[in-house]
């Protein structure tokens, strides 16, 4: 275990919890329940120094994963399994984000191994959303509550585009999503996601800030534009306040090999420091689209006990 001491050493947040393994024990010798209530807790639970082959892997995440996201195809398949993916290519820095917080399909965890870290740069970087929203003015926090975000997409969801059928209705069924519909010569989905930038977290009486509001759109090309509901942009004090706040709160983690995060993406951002072109850099993502224990399990299920 990571002691106190080790904790201020790490330059990481405060609201995660580092299991290591002194013996290189394997991830099947942890207590299931006990990763849930760690998970739920701290949003974030890092795994070091444990014996991870690439087979453990998805073997893991299956305990806790009751369904997979569907990834964008842009992403490579890595270890030998379709849930296993690539992260976004390059070495620029991104700003951080919540997964897939524009679309319908919205993981729960994000999983990230590191099977081969960078020399020097390319960390990982972490926000609370948690942290986040408490920080932010009354003033500020009136607003997201009340004004939802429009995100406009383009999907691609065809790798081959079936050409000369042109554009077609395609309805999704899912709450604050409209006016969809496929281009079949381009490949593409284009939708309108309604979504608000907080919502409640996994802890009870708790909400959080995670979405997708700090990416330059330049570098989602998944989003044609992102607005309010009646078009005009989120004020500029606004952006820069939450910019700024981001910005204190935001830390890096810096990988070691066979580091594995089990990160709650419906509280956490994530992003990444750029680095140098030719540091080799392998990290592989598996997104959880749900989990295998109920949102809140932990809180609820205290409420029941005292009840009874």
């Amino acid at each position: 275990m990571m002691t106190k001491k080790d904790k201020e050493k790490s330059n990481f947040f405060s609201n995660y919890f580092v299991l290591s393994s002194e013996k290189h024990k394997l991830l099947s010798d942890l207590n299931n329940l006990d990763i849930i209530n760690l998970f739920e807790k701290n949003g974030c639970v890092i795994f070091k120094n444990f014996n991870i082959k690439d087979g453990d892997l998805i073997k893991f995440t299956n305990i806790y994963s009751h369904s997979y996201a569907a990834d964008a195809i842009r992403r490579v398949t890595k270890l030998g399994n379709k849930h296993i993916k690539s992260v976004d290519m390059g070495n620029e820095k991104i700003q951080i984000h919540s997964e897939a917080s524009f679309t319908e399909a919205w993981p729960e965890i994000i999983w990230f191994f590191c099977k081969v870290p960078p020399n020097k740069k390319g960390e990982t970087t972490f926000c609370d959303g948690l942290e986040l929203w408490d920080s932010l003015d009354k003033d500020t926090k009136s607003f997201f509550c009340f004004n939802p975000i429009v995100y406009e997409l383009s999907i691609p969801v065809i790798k081959k585009p079936k050409g000369g059928r042109g554009r077609q209705h395609w309805p999704i069924h899912s709450v604050g999503i409209g006016d969809s519909y496929i281009d079949w010569d381009q490949g593409t989905l284009f939708i309108k996601q309604v979504r608000y930038a907080v919502h409640e977290s996994r802890i009870p009486r708790k909400l959080c800030f995670a979405n997708h509001l700090f990416v330059d759109l330049k570098n989602e090309p998944q989003i044609i534009n992102r607005s309010l509901l009646n078009g005009k942009p989120i004020p500029k004090n606004i952006m820069k306040e939450i910019t700024t706040k981001a910005n204190i709160l935001t830390e890096k983690y810096k990988w070691e090999e066979n580091d594995l995060v089990m990160l709650d993406n419906k509280r956490f951002l994530h992003g990444r420091e750029s680095f140098d072109q030719e540091d080799l850099r392998e990290i592989v993502q598996v997104q959880t689209s749900r989990a295998s224990f109920p949102y809140d399990s932990i809180g609820r299920e205290s409420k029941i006990n005292k009840e009874i």
